[in-house]
This record gives structure tokens, sequence and C-alpha cells, in this order.
């Protein structure tokens, strides 16, 4: 007669003990791992819309601006709608990249000024805003030369807040137009210290 093999129910009462406790030490290190890894996304996307609207400023010998803007998904570069630079949030509802031949224009005067818009996903919670002090709480100027009319930081921040700074990423935007990335908890150096600058 063939003995019998398998598990015992003790034995498997333990081994899913086991499973349960490590699952409860990784599963906050893993929310945490993807909030920063969708905080660093959205900030990449935006220095992308960035450096783009630099490149193309210096390249049309023209100001280009990047706004925020609610009602960007509504454009369509064959239509008529022209996307406002407004939003009751931030840089989280979207923007919109235009060509401007006055540096002091807040919007986009016709549809083929407009050259991009974009959003990102903001299921998680995400914030995207710029220090209201500097002037790019709402609207960034690139001129012809690769220069911004303002110097601040964009603070790009998960649901969790700014906590320690390790789920958020800082962008600064130099007088000269240099725009880079930080960690938050790395950004020492900006003064930043919460999910909305001053």
């Amino acid at each position: 007669m063939s003995q019998q093999r398998g598990f015992t129910f003790l034995e498997l009462l333990v081994t899913i003990s086991i499973a349960a406790i490590i699952a409860a030490f990784a599963i906050p290190g893993l929310r945490d791992f993807m909030r920063a890894n969708a905080v660093a996304g959205a900030a990449n996307q935006l220095v992308a819309a960035l450096s783009y609207a630099r490149t193309e400023a210096v390249t049309r010998r023209t100001y280009v601006k990047v706004c925020r803007s609610a009602d960007y998904a509504s454009f369509s570069p064959t239509g008529t709608f022209i996307p406002s630079c407004t939003s009751s949030n931030g840089y989280e509802d979207g923007w919109v990249i235009w060509t401007s031949t006055s540096s002091s224009a807040t919007k986009p005067a016709a549809v083929a000024d407009v050259l991009r818009v974009s959003g990102i996903d903001t299921t998680g919670g995400i914030t995207i805003r710029g220090s209201a002090a500097s002037g790019v709480a709402d609207l960034v100027t690139f001129s012809s030369t690769g220069t911004s009319s303002s110097a601040g930081n964009i603070v790009v921040c998960s649901a969790k807040g700014w906590g320690d700074g390790s789920t958020a990423q800082v962008i600064q935007i130099g007088i000269g137009g240099r725009i880079q990335s930080l960690a938050g908890n790395d950004a020492a150096q900006t003064a930043v210290n919460s999910c909305t600058p001053s």
C-alpha cells in the first residue's frame, strides 16, 4: 500500500501565517515605491515639456510659453477651440505649450499658436504646484535666447504629501532657462519643504 504525501493542516497554517507576515512588511514599501515612481514620471513629463518649450523658443526665435490648463483635452489642431490658461488647481490639470510675439501674453491668441497640449494621470492624487512668488505658478515663459522671464520651483507631490520629501520632486527653473529636477529629500538648496511652494 502506498503512503500518501501532502501537507498537514498545521503545516499549511504556519506557511500561510509566514506569508501574511512577509506581506504585511512588503506592502507599505511597495506602496511608497509606486508613489515615488508616479511622482518621478509626472516630474519627467513636465521637465520634458519645459525643455521642449525652451528649445522651440530658440528655434523659432520667439517667446514660447507653458501654462497650466484645465481644458487642454478639448483642443484639436484642426478645430477652432483655443485652450485657456486657467486652472483651479496646478499643472496636474494639464498644460499648453504655445508661441507668442509678446512677452506679456497670458494665453494663446490663435489655434496656430498652440504647439502641444498635455496632461498626466492624476488618479494617484499627484499635485504639481508652482511658486506664486517667483511667477511660475501659472505660466513659464522662454525667450528667443532660451532664458526664462522668471526663476522658481515647481513641486510635484504624491497624495502622501511632503513627509520627508521621499515621494516628492522639485523642478527648478533658473533665470537662464536651466531646468532640473531634484528628489524632494535631496533638494535642500531649493528651500522647499512642502507641496505648496511660496
